[in-house]
């Protein structure tokens, strides 16, 4: 005889496989005793002197269910925000060890772009005119009817001027221009930052 439960004279009468996998035990307890062969606790109690019990133990499968969700927005699943598309599994544990797996498809519709641009004076983006250096936000409506966040690094290069006097008694030459006669010429050409550069 196998002994069950707390006491020495608990025991387990009989065995039976049944051709499912499962195992069914009978025998007798007294006062209290714990039928859960893992590591929880399932205790019951003797109702007379000594009680007759079945017992059926079957293989521990886990549980899974999957979500399919498609969201313009960030999502909460579990308790867990999130903001990306992708395939997201979480694990959750019971006490007879048979774990449930939960399994998240997650499409999130909402676009995220970030544009680096060196500009000249200006920049125009979508009918916004940018004037100074520094990052800016455009939030619009992308093919699939969910916000596309645009970010627009901007770095703003200016053009430049000068003049320059010159007295010459003959003919005179500036960057590949000759000049013959007196007079106000300008020269448009490139500055280091790659923006124009007149020069008068």
């Amino acid at each position: 005889m196998l002994q069950y439960g707390s006491f020495s004279d608990d025991e387990v009468s009989s065995v039976f496989v049944a051709p499912s996998g499962n195992y069914y035990l009978t025998g007798s307890y007294q006062g209290t005793a714990d039928f859960n062969p893992g590591t929880g606790i399932t205790y019951l109690n003797a109702v007379g002197g000594r009680d007759a019990f079945i017992v059926k133990f079957g293989e521990c499968l886990p549980l899974g269910h999957a979500d399919t969700i498609v969201t313009c927005d960030p999502y909460t699943w579990n308790g867990t925000l999130y903001d990306t598309s992708g395939d997201y599994t979480v694990t959750l544990p019971s006490q007879n060890g048979c774990d449930s797996v939960l399994t998240l498809n997650l499409t999130v519709n909402r676009t995220l772009d970030t544009l680096h641009i060196t500009s000249c004076e200006s920049y125009e983006l979508n009918g916004e005119t940018y004037t100074a250096d520094g990052t800016y936000d455009q939030v619009l409506t992308n093919a699939l009817g969910c916000d596309s966040l645009l970010t627009l690094v901007l770095d703003i290069r200016n053009n430049t001027s000068a003049t320059l006097n010159v007295t010459s008694c003959d003919d005179y030459e500036l960057n590949g221009q000759n000049y013959t006669t007196s007079g106000t010429y300008t020269q448009l050409l490139e500055n280091a930052a790659g923006c124009d550069s007149l020069l008068t």
